[in-house]
């Protein structure tokens, strides 16, 4: 594809610095084999390379693909910082290496074969999935989904309205509230769960561990209390929903302040 574009002479060449601009509704693809992407926000209309010198943006309708020109194999190691509008659809393919978001708005996906995501102060729609990895989240507002094969997921300062956070052999931590209305998720398969919400959280909660115990840290009228079965009660008026998995863990529900938050 992007002899194509170079046929065409649509490709923008990105020495160490470079910075060009965008219309609204352009989508950024960043794909690599190896190495770590950093994505910042400004509130401009450009987005701003700085890596290798061999790195370049192109062209492709409504996106923007972010390629290594020196690169026939695409093998090569990526070192890169973006900068980015604040409103930027994203996507990130890396299969070896660390992603890093700070401060995006619009619709992000991230897939990182084995690599650790990090995402702070990010808000819009959000979709992380990661295989060998860990993935931190440190404020977050919106929706967000979280995955990972064979990591732990940490979350904290927590403000979505959706969410989804789901591991296979790790632990899942959750600090923050739980708006009205909202629906939330944590499970994981081989862990533990530990979530820490305000004492003025009004939820409809269920929670469940085959093998395993749950441990709330304030006290709770619960209408069943077996093995494997869901373990269901409501905390103020309900209006949202939270419902805690673990497999094989143990399951911890505890008021903001009761531990020192996650980090």
């Amino acid at each position: 594809m992007t002899s194509l574009l170079l046929v065409l002479g649509l490709t923008i060449s990105a020495p160490s610095d470079t910075t060009v601009s965008v219309a609204r509704g352009t989508h950024l693809v960043v794909e690599t084999p190896s190495g770590d992407v950093s994505v910042r926000v400004w509130e401009r209309d450009a987005v701003r390379i700085e890596g290798r010198p061999s790195l370049e943006l192109a062209r492709e309708g409504s996106r923007l693909r972010l390629v290594d020109r020196d690169d026939e194999e695409g093998s090569r190691r990526i070192e890169a910082t973006l900068t980015v509008p604040v409103w930027m659809d994203l996507t990130v393919q890396a299969l070896s290496g660390d992603v890093r978001l700070t401060g995006t708005r619009g619709r992000v996906e991230v897939l990182a074969v084995s690599g650790e995501i990090v995402a702070t102060d990010v808000a819009g729609q959000v979709e992380l999935v990661t295989l060998g990895g860990d993935i931190r989240v440190r404020g977050a507002s919106g929706s967000a989904r979280l995955q990972s094969t064979g990591g732990s997921l940490e979350m904290s300062g927590m403000a979505v309205t959706e969410l989804s956070a789901e591991t296979t052999d790790g632990d899942v931590e959750f600090e923050g509230r739980v708006p009205r209305g909202a629906r939330l998720r944590l499970a994981t398969h081989d862990g533990d769960v530990t979530a820490l919400i305000p004492e003025s959280t009004e939820a409809e909660v269920s929670v469940a561990t085959f093998d395993g115990s749950f441990e709330p840290g304030f006290p709770v009228r619960a209408t069943r209390v077996r093995a494997g079965q869901p373990t269901t009660f409501v905390l103020g008026g309900g209006g949202a929903t939270l419902d805690i998995r673990a497999f094989d863990g143990d399951i911890r529900l505890l008021h903001t302040g009761t531990l020192n938050p996650l980090t």
